[in-house]
């Protein structure tokens, strides 16, 4: 993304886990673009990866900067699978949640 604008695009980090850092993070920024890991960031918990796009969002509402935020994520593949009768079947992951794909679950709350 930096490579697109080099001028006024500016990669930064801070611990999702802690809302504080999120706003530290955005202090003087326009934009965000959020994207969270299910797998590294979140250690496969989509409980965990949620709480970390509420604490960027929050941010992001509490910040007096940011003007825009673009959140990359996915649909509710249930409610697809129920709605479009895609046939998918439920199953398990490695933490006994059931869903037709847990490990998307959170991306779609």
């Amino acid at each position: 993304i930096k490579e697109l604008d080099t001028e006024r695009v500016t990669l930064v980090q801070c611990d999702f886990e802690n809302v504080e850092s999120c706003k530290a993070a955005l202090k003087g920024a326009d934009g965000v673009f959020l994207t969270t890991d299910y797998y590294e960031g979140a250690g496969a918990d989509p409980y965990i990866e949620e709480g970390h796009a509420i604490n960027v969002i929050d941010a992001c509402e509490d910040s007096s900067s940011v003007k825009h935020l673009v959140f990359s994520t996915l649909e509710n593949v249930e409610e697809m699978n129920r709605k479009m009768d895609l046939g998918l079947p439920e199953q398990e992951d490695e933490h006994g949640r059931m869903g037709v794909i847990p490990e998307l679950d959170a991306k779609a709350r």
